[in-house]
């Protein structure tokens, strides 16, 4: 999954490694569920008959993906702010889903210098959520263009 996220998206996939190095870099002892992938958190869920209904990741990374195996298989989507949903199975079907994110406080816990909005004065928490405001359009930004990727590898 984290290969597919740095092949089709470039710039958002070094956002995620520079966002993790900062926070083993602040702490050390923290343990990641996978060496290999870029997501800081997963979620299984074991069915065996896994549906979701419409909804959004609101608390995910606004511009960040969330990888889905099992979706389409290996999908990766903006959950924060893409509807998304599966589809009713039949009876005596199954399904899993293996989901990889990165919860939008992990970010908005570097930014903010290592430091949750509680532990800041209100000027503090002020200038921090006009950062954030701010955030969204660099963030949107990080999304590669087919152009740009068919530059990139020379296609």
């Amino acid at each position: 999954m984290s290969t597919v996220f740095a092949y089709w998206s470039p710039k958002l996939y070094n956002y995620y490694v520079d966002t993790v190095q900062k926070l083993r870099g602040n702490d050390p002892s923290l343990v990641f569920n996978f060496s290999n992938s870029i997501f800081a958190c997963a979620t299984y869920n074991f069915g065996p008959e896994t549906v979701t209904v419409t909804h959004l990741d609101y608390l995910n990374y606004i511009a960040g993906w969330c990888g889905i195996t099992n979706f389409v298989p290996s999908s990766l989507i903006p959950s924060a702010y893409l509807q998304h949903s599966n589809t009713a199975i039949p009876f005596g079907e199954t399904r899993y889903l293996f989901t990889q994110y990165t919860a939008g406080a992990i970010f908005r816990y570097i930014e903010d210098g290592f430091r949750m909005r509680t532990q800041m004065s209100e000027e503090e928490q002020k200038e921090a959520e006009e950062k954030q405001r701010e955030r969204i359009t660099i963030d949107l930004n990080m999304y590669s263009t087919i152009p740009e990727l068919k530059k990139m590898y020379g296609l």
